[in-house]
């Protein structure tokens, strides 16, 4: 049974179990009382990071307690109640108060221990195969807020959690169609489209709930913006390992391999064909949204899994993944490419559009095809090599969940701009 279906009392015990046994997930990576140990030198140890706290809500300890304490807090009635459904008549903050902000052992995977799992649909005559990329930077000015656009439109911390942005640097939740038309935009090409996720953060022993904002209370840690990497699937790298340290001080700055550019798309945008049909143009101010934030509350009906490393990107995730030396985390979110002809927006900010079937292609009868949307984030060694893990930020009730990551974007392109995007798409050409 996935936990986003188990009750959260029974979670709390299941948290318990997790945290006091000891497992091995795949090639040397095992999970501990003090957290995980993945493979290689470098990449250290990414550790569980579960912050207790006493029905003040003070925080009592920022590492897991051994399964003794653990289990005498049980027998004595301390956990549960205190935190959970009966102090001061329900919950806080709207949702039950986890024991722990988590994530958990179970958050994690040795990514070599996934199946390959992406499938490329065969592109059918008529497909359209092309590939428009931009760059919009990678938030270097960090536009950053905890507001939801798409989702919450209007409502001040509609996300309660910190998102990064590219594109338009207008984005607040107080923007409109108006504003955004004349917002300033970091993408070299002049697109003022907004495209936004939740940050992820590194998490330490030190990392306490005294150091976040009153707006993002629950997340703590210290946030983590996507950075150049090195791609594994370059000649420098020797087959099936790591980097090696004379390759890597080797490296051009910038250098394109199979379509990546290091050092300037740290944040990579691109949207793509569909392999049954030609593209039409977005609408203008079109409403995109990836992902579900709230996965432990809402099951993972709209969950789509991100994550995957350099050189293993024929697996994706809907967890934390471990990645091998010389191998860095990426995050790719998937934007639905099928929309229904008519509207840029619909009541629950998802109906207006629809994900082409994942072994066909093909849009869901009454959609057409439109330039599918894809944001890749790449982080470097600040993220993969962190001692105690990370984590991506998320509503309180959602426990860090790596499942529960998702992403948003405001199509703001001129009329010119989009009609080179079909172009190049339709043409089966690559910009």
């Amino acid at each position: 049974m996935s936990r986003h279906q188990i009750p959260r009392h029974a979670r709390k015990r299941l948290t318990i179990a997790a945290i006091a046994a000891t497992a091995l997930i795949g090639s040397g990576v095992t999970v501990g009382v003090m957290g995980i140990a993945s493979a290689g030198e470098e990449n250290q140890a990414a550790s569980e990071q579960c912050v207790s706290k006493d029905q003040n809500g003070e925080q009592q300890s920022n590492l897991p307690q051994s399964g003794d304490q653990q289990d005498d807090q049980m027998d004595n009635g301390q956990m549960g109640d205190q935190n959970g459904d009966d102090q001061n008549g329900g919950d806080q903050n709207g949702g039950d108060q986890a024991q722990c902000v988590g994530p958990f052992p179970e958050d994690f995977v040795d990514i070599n221990s996934v199946e390959p799992n992406v499938v490329e649909p065969q592109a059918a005559e008529g497909a359209s195969t092309g590939v428009f990329t931009e760059d919009c930077g990678n938030n270097e000015n960090k536009h950053q807020n905890t507001d939801n656009i798409v989702i919450a439109p209007g409502k001040v911390n509609g996300a309660e959690h910190l998102h990064d942005y590219v594109g338009n640097l207008d984005t607040t939740f107080e923007s409109t169609d108006d504003s955004l038309a004349a917002g300033q935009t970091t993408c070299a090409n002049g697109d003022q489209s907004t495209f936004f996720w939740p940050i992820l953060r590194n998490r330490s022993a030190d990392d306490g709930f005294d150091a976040a904002t009153a707006k993002d209370q629950n997340n703590i840690g210290e946030p983590v913006l996507p950075a150049q990497v090195a791609d594994p699937r370059h000649d420098l790298f020797e087959s099936g390992s790591g980097l090696s340290s004379e390759g890597r001080a080797s490296m051009p700055k910038v250098m394109q391999v199979q379509g990546w550019v290091r050092a300037s798309l740290n944040v990579k945008i691109e949207f793509r064909g569909n392999a049954q049909s030609q593209v039409v143009a977005m609408p203008r101010f079109l409403r995109l949204f990836s992902g579900d934030a709230k996965t432990i509350t809402n099951g993972l009906g709209n969950a789509r899994p991100t994550y995957t490393c350099t050189g293993m990107e024929d697996r994706v995730t809907d967890k934390y993944p471990l990645c091998a030396e010389g191998s860095n985390v990426l995050s790719i979110h998937d934007y639905p490419g099928c929309w229904d002809g008519q509207n840029v927006d619909s009541e629950n900010h998802r109906d207006h559009l629809a994900f082409a079937d994942e072994n066909s292609g093909a849009c869901p009868e009454g959609t057409v095809a439109i330039p599918q949307l894809r944001v890749t984030l790449a982080y470097g060694d600040d993220l993969n090599n962190v001692a105690q893990g990370f984590a991506v930020d998320g509503f309180n009730t959602e426990e860090h969940d790596p499942a529960s990551d998702h992403a948003g974007a405001i199509n703001v392109m001129s009329d010119d701009l989009m009609q080179q995007v079909v172009g190049t798409i339709n043409g089966g050409m690559q910009n």
